[in-house]
This record gives C-alpha cells, structure tokens and sequence, in this order.
C-alpha cells in the first residue's frame, strides 16, 4: 500500500481529519523554561491559519502553565495536541508529492508519510531517514531538518521544496552560523549525497546531532 491519494488528502483537508501539534523542550535550568516557546506558538497560529483550523492560544499557553509541575528539576517534552484521526501508516519507496504539502509544511497528527518512511527502514534512537520531493530535492528527515556541508557552508533545504518550517531551523537560519560554520539555504539533490559523508539533524527538542549519510535501499 502506498501513500494515501490526492482525493483522500483532500478530503483529511476539508473534514479536518487532524489535529495541530507541537513537540516543545521543557527545561528548567533556562531562563525561559520552555525552549523557544514564542516561535513554537508562532508556528502553531500560523498553521492553524493555513488550514482554517480553530485554535486558543491563550488556552494552550494556560494549560501549559498549570501542566508543568513546580518542583520539577529534569528536561522534559511536552507535546501541544487534541483528539484526532489518525491514518494508519503504509510503506512506500516513491517521493512525497505536492499535493502533500499542506501536512509537511504544517505540523499535524497527519503524519503518514513520516511514520511509514520511519517504519520501512526500522529507524530507531537516534537514527533518521531523509525524504524528497518530486524533482529528486531533499525536503526533511522524518522528526527532524538537517543540513549537509558544501564548500564550508551547511545547506539546509530553503522552504519551496516542501519542508515544516523547523524552530531550531529558523533559529539557525537567523543566528547565521553554527559552532562558526555559516549555514544558509540551498537546494540539496538526493543524487548528489555522498555515502557516508557528515550531516546535520536538528529540532528544538533533540537539538543538533551530528552523523553520517547511510545510502540504502
């Protein structure tokens, strides 16, 4: 079974067969203990805007609030979500199309394609698999955005290609360097990643972990 069609995308769209999510770093010994809050609410309006979906932010920033125990001393995650449908997940081997993008460039519990694509390579811990678009351009990896090194600069897929608009990703993007290595936007092509050359995998959760590309089949 592949992935779920354009008539049954559409149709999740219309009925709302979804739910908006979030995945936010909890972590007292910050100054502001959940990680990048502001940006993960940001994203959350403005996806919840794209999709006509309804949504109280003050309520989610309340429940927040009253959810976090006070004597709390360890890192934890906390994931902003309400019922929802589910789609079961599928395997596939082809390329995540466009008619896709509204649940790739918005975060949601229709998650499918990144559970099936987790699922046909048995990801585990720490491990990630990286998807692409119809033109062969790497988007994402299944929980995370990533950037590769090109001529001393990390490259990480600029938006049109099909991605969720990452918080550590916007925050790198706007800081301009990681560790003194600029990183900017540009299109990576699946063809051209090398076996066992240095990647980056990043989200605010995880934040930045370093590995090594793994091409297999």
């Amino acid at each position: 079974m592949g992935l779920p069609s354009k008539d049954q995308v559409l149709k999740a769209l219309s009925e709302k067969q979804f739910s908006m999510i979030e995945s936010i770093l909890y972590d007292p010994s910050l100054e502001q203990s959940f990680y990048l809050l502001h940006l993960h609410l940001q994203r959350l309006l403005y996806s919840a805007k794209n999709l006509n979906y309804n949504i109280d932010l003050d309520k989610v920033k309340k429940t927040l609030e009253e959810t976090t125990p006070t004597t709390r001393t360890q890192t934890c995650c906390f994931r902003v979500i309400d019922p929802s449908y589910f789609l079961p997940a599928s395997s596939f081997t082809e390329p995540i199309p466009d008619y896709f993008r509204p649940f790739v460039e918005n975060k949601t519990t229709y998650r499918s394609h990144y559970t099936a694509a987790r699922e046909r390579f048995e990801i585990t811990g720490n491990q990630e698999v990286l998807l692409w678009n119809e033109r062969n351009e790497l988007t994402e990896g299944s929980i995370t955005n990533f950037a590769v090194l090109r001529k001393l600069k990390w490259i990480t897929p600029p938006l049109e290609c099909g991605l969720l608009d990452g918080v550590l990703r916007k925050t790198l993007l706007d800081q301009g360097t990681i560790k003194g290595v600029k990183i900017v936007e540009g299109k990576v092509f699946k063809e051209r990643l090398q076996h066992g050359e240095e990647i980056l995998l990043f989200n605010s959760v995880r934040g930045i972990l370093k590995g090594v590309i793994n091409i297999c089949h």
